[in-house]
């Protein structure tokens, strides 16, 4: 909830300082390096804006739960592969597959 809040108050405070400065920025594409300065600066401003969008959308937390329950079957089947292999190497000494060296 603090996470949610955090983002929502630096998006905002992104958007407001975008819209504070859009009004003084040359965008004439004849400004020269004022110009590339101003592109610039609008799109880390952009960057900015849209990953604390990404963040109040909470895409990644998602993400991360996908990931988490795909680690977890990956595991059950790896300990499962390791269970079925030790069980049959125990059958095989059972009927006698090894013999002792002598």
């Amino acid at each position: 909830m603090k996470r949610t809040w955090r983002s929502a108050l630096y998006g905002v405070a992104a958007l407001g300082m975008i819209v504070y400065a859009l009004p003084s920025l040359e965008l004439n594409p004849s400004g020269g390096a004022a110009f590339w300065f101003a592109l610039f600066w609008l799109g880390f401003a952009g960057l900015v804006l849209a990953s604390q969008f990404y963040r109040l959308l909470r895409v990644d937390e998602a993400r991360d739960r996908e990931l988490a329950q795909i680690r977890y079957h990956k595991w059950e089947r790896w300990e499962r592969s390791i269970l079925e292999r030790a069980s049959a190497s125990a059958a095989k000494e059972k009927r006698g597959g090894h013999r002792a060296r002598g």
